[in-house]
């Protein structure tokens, strides 16, 4: 239902956005009191609902919104990366206590002890974020914001907040987003690549291997950055790290397989017509090096780097078959596929290696 003009208008007021982001501002301050965490996180969905509104957005920017918002998304990153590091034991699992001492000062939101009963830390925080980012979309729909707001520390606080939640389809819908208009910016691309956004968007894809909606938005960013560029820039990544692999050494055989794992989810995204010549040049080095790795993968029963080869001849494009063939057909790969019997840590990858032993 649409909004009558006067309730719209009132909702518009820019002295409650005024007061929600002082509000805001000041919950945060104080957000190791539970309280307070809850308050801000009421409080950004009530400018959410506004900044939805469109004639709020120049409001909301005229309150400081384009550098506040950005702000909060960073500091509800550094809370996450401190809980990552923290001990499952460490932390403490027990929920919100609302019934400790509270600051008496008027509060702005729309707060309800009753409904945050029970709602845990890492919720609040995620509720935060996902609030934050949705705003700041919202933020640079009015062109005249979008200079402040798509900068590259901004860029890189959304890739942060997309390994932080990678699991959290609100969030990771918000942060696609976010870099699909950066992307449609050409300047812009290469501060996504640089700050590893590839990595990000190509780990959600693997954290959601039957989400097709999530995965196809996923796909759709990365050809806005330009999956061509993304794709050599991994295989190169790969040629490096096949040269220092040993799979008895978890610092060189996890990055590796970070990187055949991308490469395989890349080459799963249509690339349409590329010109075979092509194909075979910038494969054939990258085929060399993959059957090294399943000498030394197969000898040292690797499995998961075993299946992110296998990933990636699985989805290699077409135009790549004949030499691609040359190494299915290996012992070096007969020999490692009969490491696997289990599921692997990734479901994309166990279903390629499915595929790959059918093949054969």
């Amino acid at each position: 239902d649409r909004a009558s003009p006067e309730i719209t208008s009132k909702l518009g007021d820019p002295r409650l956005i005024k007061n929600l982001i002082r509000e805001i501002k000041q919950a945060l301050k104080n957000d190791e009191n539970p309280a307070e965490l809850a308050l801000a996180a009421e409080n950004l969905q009530c400018l959410n609902t506004l900044a939805g509104i469109r004639q709020n957005i120049p409001k909301i920017a005229n309150e400081g919104g384009n550098e506040f918002i950005p702000s909060v998304v960073k500091k509800m990153n550094r809370k996450a990366e401190l809980q990552h590091g923290l001990e499952q034991d460490e932390r403490d699992p027990t929920k919100l206590n609302l019934n400790a001492p509270q600051p008496v000062r008027p509060k702005v939101g729309i707060i309800s002890a009753n409904k945050l009963q029970g709602v845990t830390e890492p919720e609040l925080q995620e509720a935060i974020e996902a609030n934050s980012l949705e705003i700041l979309n919202q933020l640079i729909q009015e062109p005249s914001n979008t200079p402040e707001i798509l900068t590259e520390p901004t860029i890189k606080d959304v890739i942060e907040a997309l390994k932080n939640y990678p699991l959290s389809q609100p969030i990771v819908h918000q942060c696609l987003d976010f870099l699909s208009s950066a992307a449609a910016k050409p300047e812009l691309k290469d501060t996504i690549i640089k700050n590893k956004g590839v990595d990000a968007i190509m780990g959600v894809m693997n954290a959601h291997p039957t989400n097709e909606p999530l995965r196809k938005k996923a796909g759709e960013v990365l050809k806005s950055i330009g999956q061509a560029n993304a794709i050599d820039e991994v295989k190169k990544q790969i040629q490096d790290l096949a040269k220092k692999y040993d799979p008895a050494n978890k610092e060189t055989s996890e990055p590796l397989q970070t990187a055949l794992a991308q490469l395989g989810n890349l080459y799963a995204i249509p690339q349409g017509e590329i010109p075979s010549e092509k194909v075979t040049q910038d494969n054939q080095k990258l085929l060399d090096g993959l059957e090294d790795v399943l000498k030394k993968a197969g000898k040292g029963n690797d499995k998961e780097t075993i299946a992110g080869v296998a990933l990636v001849l699985s989805n290699m494009p077409k135009q790549s078959e004949p030499h691609k063939k040359q190494v299915q057909e290996s012992e070096a790969l007969a020999l490692s596929l009969i490491h696997i019997s289990e599921p692997t840590r990734l479901l994309s990858i166990s279903y390629a290696v499915f595929c790959l032993k059918k093949k054969k």
